[in-house]
Formats: C-alpha cells, structure tokens, sequence
C-alpha cells in the first residue's frame, strides 16, 4: 500500500489523483504529524496544490493558521525571555525547532513548536533559576523539581501570562554517564543566527545534527515524522563534515545513535545519508545481532514493541556505545526508579 505521506516528503510521483477524497486522510494526518505547513510549501513548490480538494487544503490551512497563532504568542515570550538572560549576562543557545525554523524550512510556520529549547552553562542554573521564579515563570514544584534535576538534564518552565508559552531549558544534552558531552564544548562551537530580527546563537552544524540525533535516541518508542524529515532537511541543505560528526560521535559514545539514526534515516527517506556515510555508519556483527529481534518491518518504525516498556530499557541500553557506560545506566535508572516509585510526576 502506498503511502502518500512519505510519498509527498521525498518528493515521489506517487500521490492522489487529482480530487481524490483520500486527500482529505492525508490532511489530517499531516496536521497530526506537524507537517501541514510543510506540505502546503512543497505542493505549491512542485506545482501539484491543485491536485488536492478544498476540502484537504482548508485542513491543511486551518492547522497551519493555528501554528502561525502559537507561534506568534511563543516568540513574543521568547524575546522577553531572552531579554531578561542577556541583561543578566547569561549566554544560551537556542536548541532544536527554534533553530531549525528559519534555517531550513522556507516558512518558519512550516515547522510548529510546542517550546522553546535552549542550552545553559550547568554552573549558571541557580542563578537562572533565580531570575526566572523573580520574573514570575511557572517552575515545577516541590519534589516535582528535584525529580527532574535528579533524573534529566532539562526542565520545563512556563511564562507567567495567559495563554502561558513554555520554554524547555537544558544544563547538557544527556543523563551523566550514558553519553559524554560537555556543554562548554558545544559554547565553543556555537554560531549566531536570526530568528525573528534577534541574533542569537545555535549549535554548530554538525552538533545540531548529532543532537536531533540524540534527541531520537531518546524517542524511538514514540517517533515523530518531522523529527526525522528536520534531519532530511540538515542534511540536504548544509555542508556537514562527516568526519568531524564521527570524531565527535567517537568521543561522545554516540556511534551507536548515530547508525541507529542513519538506519532510520535511509527506511524513511532513502538516500537522504549519502551512501558512504551510510556504510561508515553501520552497526558491528554483534549489535547488530543483538537488536534483530527489536527491528520492525513497517516504514515509519525503526523498532517493533515501541509501547513495551522493557524494551524501551533493552534499546536503550543498546543504545549506548560502552559496555561499562551501559551497566552504570541500568543501575542508576533502577535506583532512580526504586527512589522515585509512586512520586514519579506525569511528563508535560
């Protein structure tokens, strides 16, 4: 059975003819995955918009409406946000959607948000923090808060105005000891860009990618599309050293994440990874072995059971480069788990 959505992102012939009502499927589930906006560029880009209904295209435009909406109110409470870091002389980086909107994609409504990430130095947390509960943003509370400081490398926060814009501020890119990325490193690569007439900064190309990467690995039970056509997109329209990205790879422990990545990468959007990054990528005998039995052999899936809990903990362990790294992890997470066992507060 064809799918049209994968069809329409890669650029394929195969769609609907020309007022077909299964358009209308195809809408909804385009809003559903973020990409209405997306898709309404690239019909209008490939001239093939009047193949689609009214019907598909007011779907389409309604959903796109209300991220123009959202984000309009996101980046009026972005900028006050980061006027508030910059008089207090604390740098950031801008992560993720808030980078990726006007750097890859044409319109920056084509790729919706529901926060905004950006990076910290650990060492100036207290004194973010403390700028942000004298600003008035929502923080968790209580043991809320020390679940996330003790469990994860970010935390969400919500400004103090209705309809409130929330903002996911990370002190690194990973859980200590399961991967090894030092934030100063990625300060020291950071480049400036525009976002809205601001000049901020983002992570260095190769980064970038290496944490849309990482930020999978943790989501592989629960996928989006956009997340992986925002890698199709990096990495069709910038220039990445491949070798930098595999050195980085190397000393991070991410070269397990990255074949796991560039596996999924080529199920979905096949020759998006050029060929020979490709087989540079490619697991070894063993692991390979090891995660046969978790492969899926649906399109959109890299792994079948994603809604199995031990197996997000199996592949989450073999996700992680070092034997010694992956035992501290379980460890670690059991103990976590045995201290936070009924506390465990509900994710945002």
């Amino acid at each position: 059975m064809t799918d049209h959505i994968l069809s329409l992102l890669r650029g394929e012939g195969s769609l609907p003819g020309a007022g077909d009502p299964v358009w209308e499927d195809c809408a909804r589930e385009l809003a559903r995955e973020g990409l209405a906006g997306a898709a309404l560029t690239i019909l209008a880009r490939t001239r093939r918009l009047d193949l689609v209904p009214q019907s598909a295209v007011s779907i389409l435009s309604a959903d796109l409406n209300k991220v123009r909406v959202s984000q309009a109110v996101l980046f009026h409470r972005f900028a006050a946000l980061s006027e508030m870091l910059r008089a207090a002389g604390v740098e950031f980086i801008v992560h993720k959607g808030g980078a990726l909107a006007p750097l890859v994609y044409v319109r920056l409504e084509d790729r919706p948000m529901v926060d905004i990430d950006i990076v910290i130095r650990p060492q100036t947390w207290k004194q973010v923090r403390d700028l942000l509960v004298r600003g008035g943003y929502r923080l968790p509370q209580g043991a809320e808060e020390g679940f996330w400081l003790e469990n994860y490398f970010n935390l969400s926060v919500s400004s103090k105005e209705d309809p409130p814009a929330h903002f996911d501020l990370h002190w690194g890119l990973t859980q200590e000891g399961r991967y090894h990325i030092e934030t100063e490193e990625l300060f020291s690569r950071a480049v400036a860009y525009d976002l809205g007439g601001s000049r901020l900064m983002r992570l260095s190309d190769e980064d970038l990618l290496l944490s849309l990467f990482l930020h999978l690995a943790y989501h592989y039970f629960g996928a989006h599309l956009i997340w992986l056509y925002d890698m199709k997109l990096v990495i069709e329209q910038w220039p990445i050293d491949w070798d930098k990205l595999f050195e980085r790879a190397a000393r991070f422990g991410l070269l397990t994440v990255v074949a796991f990545n560039v596996a999924f990468l080529e199920k979905v959007f096949p020759g998006a990874v050029p060929r020979q990054v490709a087989a540079r990528a490619r697991l070894g005998l063993v692991r390979r072995g090891l995660i046969a039995p978790f492969l899926s052999s649906s399109t959109r899936h890299l792994f079948r059971g994603e809604d199995r809990r031990l197996n997000q903990f199996v592949l989450g362990l073999l996700a992680i480069d070092r034997p010694t790294d992956a035992a501290r992890f379980a460890t670690d997470k059991i103990g976590r788990s045995l201290r936070w066992a009924g506390r465990r507060p509900r994710r945002r």
